[in-house]
């Protein structure tokens, strides 16, 4: 299943937060797409990933927007 984090224009630990509500309620194998605007946030993300196991795939997508995938 794949699910959707919008957390545009929030600041950290509000990305985590809400990224995290996700994959509490993922099950192994589910996708997590998450999207940000600054390089704090992909860096958080990444730090989260480690801390539960997940993969962690980040790209830039144009100024100031990142994509974010977990699985």
């Amino acid at each position: 299943m794949r699910h959707e984090v919008n957390a545009m224009g929030k600041q950290c630990p509000i990305p985590v937060v809400m990224t995290k509500k996700v994959i509490d309620k993922a099950t192994i194998g589910d996708e997590v797409e998450i999207l940000v605007d600054n390089e704090t946030a992909v860096n958080n993300l990444s730090r989260l990933a480690n801390k539960t196991g997940c993969t962690f795939v980040s790209e830039k997508l144009e100024h100031k927007k990142y994509q974010v995938k977990m699985t």
